[in-house]
């Protein structure tokens, strides 16, 4: 292979193909490397989504997605089997395309709850009657707060009072809890979307897109967001 893995890489899986001709699942799959051959054929953990252990059928294709010291690496694979070790699901997938590196703008979402802060900022032209031109100045607004309801490496959604158009920028700050502590995650969005939120009257579901992040600092976000999928298996 001209790209290669290592041991407790982590993986994320999206179905391609059943063998049993079931439509396919849009779903990704958080799972991790635990062994290789050297060859075609990896030990990889059962994928889990929301808190659950899912058993893939059997013949099922499947996109892996690496994510390794050297950036993101892809191929397509096939479940051979399936079975318990050390009381750990695991299971057997074989290559059957070549493992190639490649960028990818779409990123696993974590369903997740806890406070967010953010601010908005906007460009504020004030008027001007003396015929010169005016110029643009950039307002920054408070500091607010709402509660994150998902995150992923590429974007947020978050609930909060405030109603926010589409193509509005914000700023985000992001309190990301490790084993170490935490680690605060700041940056700029894009709001994708906003709706009215409808368990609650007077809040909205804004949802974001990342904006001039750092590939170190997306990997930040990636490492909670596997971290956490982990964790939650583990409770269960």
């Amino acid at each position: 292979m001209a790209h290669t893995f290592s041991i407790g890489d982590r993986i994320e899986m999206t179905q391609t193909a059943s063998s049993m001709g079931r439509a396919i699942s849009e779903n990704k799959y958080a799972s991790q490397v635990l062994d290789f051959d050297n060859r075609h054929t990896i030990k990889v953990s059962m994928p889990i989504f929301e808190g659950k252990i899912i058993p893939l059928d059997i013949g099922d294709d499947y996109q892996l997605v690496f994510f390794t010291k050297n950036g993101l690496l892809r191929c397509i694979g096939r479940i051979r089997r399936r079975y318990t070790e050390d009381k750990m699901h695991v299971m057997d997938v074989s290559f059957i395309t070549e493992v190639k590196k490649f960028q990818r703008r779409n990123y696993y979402r974590l369903e997740c709850m806890f406070t967010v802060r953010f601010r908005t900022w906007e460009e504020d032209v004030p008027a001007q009657d003396d015929g010169q031109e005016k110029k643009e100045e950039m307002v920054i607004r408070d500091w607010e707060e709402g509660t994150v309801s998902d995150l992923s490496g590429g974007g947020i959604r978050f609930r909060c009072g405030r109603q926010f158009e589409p193509e509005a920028y914000a700023e985000v700050l992001v309190p990301l809890s490790f084993k170490r502590g935490i680690v605060p995650f700041r940056a700029k969005m894009r709001v994708v979307s906003c709706r009215p939120y409808e368990l609650k009257s007077s809040v909205y579901e804004v949802r974001g897109e990342f904006l001039e992040v750092s590939d170190a600092e997306r990997e930040v976000v990636v490492q909670y967001v596997f971290q956490e999928q982990r964790r939650r298996l583990k409770k269960e």
